[in-house]
């Protein structure tokens, strides 16, 4: 049993240290926590989405963000997702999308009709993610692992130093 465990620490570690090798992966972050410090700056609002596995970090993307004094709205509790998000999405919001497999749902309607809308698109991806990827404005793919659970564990670590870059530049903007 304990060596399931540690395979299991081990599995993530080696996911992490891949992401973490490729500078292109921090400046997509950086450009994501600028461009939602933006739309902050602009009042629009951050709508997170996700499916199945990925719901909670949608989630807890909108709460953090909440937390910190910003409107952001997760639809996943929302059905039908596609009508409330024709309510709620706006010109100058963004759309966050989770996804292990780019399959989930109809993330690609949500993200079309967000173009529409005139609103930034950005996908946190597993390795590949098939069509969803052309409607991004910006997508940050995971490297490729045998485990959908490392993809949501990668998600959560961005999350983190996302909303902690947005703050920071709430901080330089004051």
């Amino acid at each position: 049993m304990r060596k399931n465990i540690k395979s299991h620490f081990a599995e993530a570690f080696r996911v992490l240290n891949l992401i973490t090798r490729e500078d292109l992966n921090f400046q997509k972050l950086e450009s994501v926590s600028e461009l939602i410090f933006r739309v902050f700056e602009n009042e629009g609002k951050v709508l997170t989405l996700g499916w199945s596995s990925t719901v909670f970090n949608a989630q807890y993307f909108s709460y953090i963000l909440n937390n910190q004094g910003f409107e952001s709205v997760s639809l996943n509790v929302q059905l039908p997702i596609t009508e409330f998000f024709v309510q709620v999405g706006n010109a100058g919001d963004a759309l966050v999308i989770f996804t292990t497999d780019g399959k989930d749902y109809d993330f690609v309607s949500i993200a079309k009709e967000a173009i529409k809308r005139d609103m930034v698109v950005i996908v946190f991806t597993g390795f590949d993610c098939g069509a969803l990827r052309s409607y991004a404005d910006i997508e940050i793919r995971c490297p490729e692992t045998a485990k959908p659970v490392r993809y949501i564990e990668l998600h959560i670590k961005m999350i983190h130093a996302i909303t902690e870059a947005i703050e920071a530049y709430r901080t330089m903007s004051e």
